[in-house]
């Protein structure tokens, strides 16, 4: 019988990897400088300087990249060391690798619906390293693999203070996101009254697109019903439908009130020709 070993149950992951897991970058230094392989992986495939960004030692990422360290690995989910530090909320460690490195901010996560850093700090709600991503070149415009854009996803979100930013960068807030939505139509639908304002502020088209008009919100709502309960009898349906609309427009009478006065076509129709009157009709 072979003796037991703990090495048979717990993995050991390379020294310098495990150096940078207790962010100690001197002994890395050390380790460097005795030939240590900078790219040595766990298995899991964390290098030093993956598994430095995914905890947050900025100290140990700066002895890493200027001992050019492979800044486009990845570990095993295809993120690379900016994908880390921006879900993480590590700016420090975003100003770094993008000083480094510009390129690695438009390389997308393709494993998490082909995000960018950007996508995936606002996703994260880092605004800190949201900031500094656009400070340093970010497409603004660029929507991820969900077509959300930055300035939908932080409508999404809720990061009013990113949303006025980006507007004050002059994004397309006309552009066709998910669902076929501009920004002003995912703001409206979610009832975010400041959000409708910024954009109409923006000069958003009230009426962009098939989707982005003031009925838009109610007719989603309503609509969705037949989806969520079909089997419901044609009268209690409509009932039902009435009341989601009343619901709507009793939480966020506002909302509807600032489309309305911006001029929007109230008697628009969705891709099924139907407007928001008739999606409480019987």
């Amino acid at each position: 019988m072979e003796a037991f070993s703990i090495r048979h149950t717990i993995e050991f992951p390379p020294p310098i990897v495990a150096a940078a897991i207790f962010g100690l970058p001197t002994i890395i230094g050390i380790m460097l400088k005795s030939g240590a392989d900078i790219e040595a992986t766990c298995s899991k495939g964390f290098t030093p300087l993956l598994m430095a960004a995914e905890m947050g030692h900025s100290s140990v990422v700066l002895v890493l990249v200027a001992s050019k360290a492979n800044l486009f690995a990845k570990d095993f989910r295809g993120e690379n060391s900016l994908h880390k530090a921006s879900l993480g909320g590590y700016t420090e460690i975003v100003k770094q690798l993008v000083s480094a490195e510009p390129s690695l901010i438009e390389i997308p996560l393709e494993e998490n619906f082909h995000k960018t850093a950007l996508h995936l700090a606002i996703g994260s709600r880092h605004e800190g390293v949201i900031r500094a991503l656009i400070d340093a070149g970010a497409d603004l415009n660029a929507p991820d693999g969900l077509k959300l854009p930055p300035l939908m996803k932080s409508i999404v979100v809720n990061l009013p203070e990113i949303i006025d930013l980006l507007i004050e960068k002059e994004v397309d807030v006309d552009a066709n996101g998910f669902g076929d939505n501009a920004a002003l139509s995912m703001a409206a639908t979610s009832g975010n009254t400041d959000d409708v304002k910024k954009s109409l502020a923006a000069e958003a088209k009230v009426d962009a697109s098939t989707n982005a008009y003031s009925g838009m919100a109610l007719i989603r709502v309503t609509s969705s019903v037949h989806r969520i309960m079909p089997s419901l009898p044609s009268n209690l349906l409509v009932i039902v439908r009435m009341l989601i609309v009343l619901m709507y427009s009793t939480l966020h009478p506002s909302g509807m009130k600032v489309v309305i006065k911006a001029g929007a076509n109230i008697q628009a129709k969705d891709k099924n020709g139907e407007t928001a009157l008739h999606c409480i009709k019987p």
